[in-house]
């Protein structure tokens, strides 16, 4: 007979499979997808605060036509999760039916839903897109790992895996954001990190300092950015910003 403990365990993990199973189901018309968006998600923010922002990104995705997934379970779970979303990226380019993968850090949601991905995309030659992260870190990080854009090119999918294979040489914080930032630095002469090209802070990722302002005084409107990312912010801020970023962007949007 199974222990309490070990039924709880299996439970846990039906409902984490559930819930990258049922958010891969694309949803309302079945033109096929341009692109996917893809978040990760660990299960102690799944059913608080990341609710609102799964919600968020998901209804951006269906105005513009893209797929929408979210993973829970780590690859290698000898890492981080901030690793995990490498190889989900890989996996996603792999299956070749997307023109590209977008993966958004779990506390980060799309604010202007106007504005579609192709955009930066357009702007941008790289197979890779990152946005610097030289003002939040104060020159210690050349960019945020919050924010990936692929390409689905053999380039984008050469890179990953590079940057996958670096795992266990970073197990400090910022993990695979300072091995990314150590590639497109050029400190790893056998990786090309030509193929990232690196936007301003604010074209598809956050300042930490406007979005700090945003959450204190939430009443002075939106910052008028394309994504807010709630970096480094306990719970409770997350919690009673995203619940708020939810009513505004999905449910007025609903009447």
């Amino acid at each position: 007979m199974l222990s309490v403990q070990t039924t709880v365990l299996l439970a846990s993990i039906v409902a984490l499979v559930a819930l990258v199973v049922l958010s891969a189901i694309p949803r309302g018309d079945n033109a096929p997808k341009r692109g996917i968006i893809m978040m990760y998600c660990t299960p102690n923010i799944a059913g608080d605060w990341a609710r609102y922002t799964i919600e968020v990104n998901r209804t951006y995705a269906r105005r513009h036509n893209y797929a929408f997934v979210v993973v829970s379970t780590p690859y290698d779970p000898r890492v981080t999760h901030a690793w995990q979303k490498i190889p989900a990226m890989i996996e996603l380019l792999d299956r070749g039916s997307y023109a590209f993968v977008v993966y958004m850090d779990a506390d980060a949601i799309v604010n202007k839903h106007e504005v579609p991905y192709e955009w930066f995309l357009e702007r941008y030659a790289g197979d890779i897109l990152v946005c610097s992260d030289e003002a939040n870190s104060a020159g210690l990080y050349a960019v945020n790992g919050g924010m990936v854009i692929a390409r689905n090119t053999s380039a984008a999918r050469t890179l990953l895996a590079q940057w996958w294979a670096l795992r266990y040489a970073y197990p400090e914080f910022a993990f695979e954001q300072w091995a990314l930032s150590d590639i497109v630095r050029g400190k790893h002469p056998h990786i090309d990190g030509r193929a990232v090209s690196v936007a301003p802070e604010t074209d598809f990722n956050s300042v930490y300092g406007e979005v700090l302002a945003y959450v204190r005084n939430m009443d002075a409107g939106r910052p008028d950015r394309f994504v807010l990312h709630l970096m480094s912010m306990d719970d409770s801020t997350r919690r009673a910003a995203f619940s708020r970023l939810h009513r505004e962007l999905v449910s007025d949007a609903r009447g």
